[in-house]
């Protein structure tokens, strides 16, 4: 597989308090063929939990409302791809995984974007930005 036939990553992935919420948003560089979709992940411990349902190309940003306050949450961006650039590729379904849910085929997913950690503070601050790292 070549980086051709996965979606281009996100990146500058940023997270301010608004209001009583998290706004979350990131850029994605340009491309012949962008991602169809993208998805924010977060975890506090442990896997990576989806915490939207496809967010269409073209729309960069997700707004948060039921975050903890006072808690650690780390975020990432993974654009999605619904077809391989040759449909012709695409040979039967896309295999299960260990919990018996459909596994997306290696062209469909990019590669995460960078991974922001915050702090959420008392009154919706961020309390520091912990780390920046990039997997």
């Amino acid at each position: 597989m070549t980086d051709l036939d996965r979606p281009p990553t996100p990146f500058n992935v940023t997270v301010r308090p608004f209001r009583n919420s998290l706004h979350i948003t990131w850029s994605v560089p340009p491309s012949d063929r962008p991602a169809d979709y993208h998805i924010v992940e977060y975890r506090t411990v442990g896997q990576w939990v989806p915490l939207t349902d496809r967010i269409t190309t073209g729309q960069n940003a997700y707004n948060w409302t039921t975050a903890s306050r006072g808690a650690t949450y780390h975020f990432r961006v993974v654009g999605f791809y619904d077809r391989p650039a040759d449909s012709a590729a695409l040979d039967g379904q896309p295999p299960d995984d260990d919990d018996g849910e459909t596994a997306p085929l290696p062209w469909q997913q990019s590669l995460p974007s960078a991974v922001i950690t915050i702090h959420t503070g008392g009154q919706w601050r961020v309390g520091r930005l912990i780390n920046w790292i990039k997997h």
